[in-house]
């Protein structure tokens, strides 16, 4: 819990990034099952009725729907790389463990941080 809060204490600076990706995320919550209901009601609706002209409106509308939430996903990605590089160089910055990367011998480091991850 001291390294949620220490974290936490670090993106205080940076404030305004943080409310902008958690609006971001709130909005990507949102569209993803706007987007099953939104499927769900031009099948119930004008393609049942066999309403074209409604058919092409839904079909556009969800176009929309689609292109907005990628918009959206590009944003939410971008906002949180960029908090995530500044807390992490606030971090290494306030811990001074820069100094350990220039210590230590490349392999060992790959080593230590790619040593679990074996897909055999």
């Amino acid at each position: 819990m001291a390294l949620i809060r220490r974290v936490m204490g670090l993106i205080g600076p940076h404030k305004r990034s943080g409310d902008v990706l958690l609006a971001i995320c709130v909005l990507r919550a949102i569209q993803l099952p706007a987007a099953g209901r939104r499927s769900a009601a031009a099948i119930k609706g004008p393609i049942t009725d066999h309403d074209y002209a409604g058919m092409w409106l839904y079909a556009a509308g969800f176009v929309l729907l689609a292109a907005f939430t990628s918009l959206t996903f590009h944003f939410r990605q971008r906002y949180g790389l960029e908090l995530g590089e500044v807390v992490v160089y606030e971090l290494r910055e306030e811990t001074g463990s820069s100094s350990t990367f220039s210590r230590c011998r490349c392999g060992f480091s790959t080593g230590r941080s790619w040593g679990g991850s074996s897909a055999g």
